[in-house]
């Protein structure tokens, strides 16, 4: 099943990027039933290390360098999978509450 992970550089002076990247279930190792939960879904997945090596690994194959720790946040979070799209009013929430430092 394909698989939207939403990549945000959060930068000290306000500048934000966002980036879409695109896998399936199979290249992060997760399986998700036909309702998908994203509370839950980002919650199991959180910090795990198979997510953050396959985003590092969908960055650098669209060449898009993560910035500096020193003065960047960079997170990620799943916002899609099929055709399950995060509810935009909870994407908020989500954003604060269940994503994983890359």
């Amino acid at each position: 099943m394909n698989i939207e992970i939403t990549v945000i550089f959060n930068h000290d002076d306000g500048d934000c990027q966002e980036h879409l990247l695109e896998t399936n279930t199979e290249n992060l190792k997760i399986e998700v039933s036909e309702k998908v939960d994203f509370e839950d879904l980002n919650m199991k997945i959180q910090d795990d290390d198979n997510l953050i090596n396959v985003t590092h690994q969908l960055l650098h194959s669209a060449s898009i360098e993560i910035p500096s720790r020193d003065y960047w946040e960079t997170k990620c979070y799943i916002s899609k999978v099929g055709e399950h799209v995060i509810d935009s009013d909870f994407e908020e929430n989500y954003i604060s509450d269940y994503w994983t430092s890359i």
